[in-house]
């Protein structure tokens, strides 16, 4: 009769030890299966220049590969990466700081215009260890930026944290093989 083993026993068999069967493997950017990646952002329009209104694209990526690859990026130093923002919010800016040590990452701020209280956008281009991505930012505003993103995001009517957004390519491609 043959048995069957279960996931821990087989983890065990081929890592060593029954925990490496839950940790998530790493993977390398060129690895990651979307280019173009929607990023849930949240502000709180009454804290116009407080911490909670960060923005991080790179965490965009970051979230997706491990909400859809069921991995995490390889392990990211500063000069891994390069950030541009190619389009602005059109109600709001997009304030940069400096790191403040040599290991700290920049944060970028979304600071809405003077009464705004609506939903903003900006593009990013990212370039993670030599590949590209494009991450769009759907910002929207919410007192309840403290609570986790995963829950507020469905509730303003977006898919995630973080997803896949097909450019023109993969949707003229769908169209044909229909």
């Amino acid at each position: 009769m043959l048995k069957t083993l279960s996931a821990a026993a087989l983890a065990f068999m081929f890592s060593g030890s029954a925990e490496a069967a839950k940790q998530r493997p790493y993977i390398e950017p060129a690895k990651v299966n979307a280019r173009t990646i929607g990023s849930c952002e949240l502000y709180d329009p009454e804290m116009r220049d407080w911490h909670p209104n960060t923005l991080n694209p790179l965490s965009a990526i970051d979230d997706y590969v491990a909400s859809y690859q069921k991995a995490f990026l390889k392990e990211l130093k500063p000069d891994d990466y390069s950030l541009k923002y190619v389009e602005q919010p059109k109600n709001g800016i997009i304030r940069s700081e400096e790191p403040l040590t040599q290991d700290s990452w920049p944060l970028d701020y979304y600071v809405p215009l003077n009464g705004f209280k609506g939903n903003d956008r900006y593009v990013a281009e990212l370039t993670v260890k030599g590949v590209k991505f494009k991450v769009v930012g759907y910002i929207r505003p919410s007192a309840d930026i403290m609570s986790g993103y995963s829950v507020v995001c469905h509730r303003l009517g977006l898919p995630s944290t973080a997803w896949k957004i097909a450019d023109a390519a993969d949707k003229t491609k769908r169209r044909n093989e229909l």
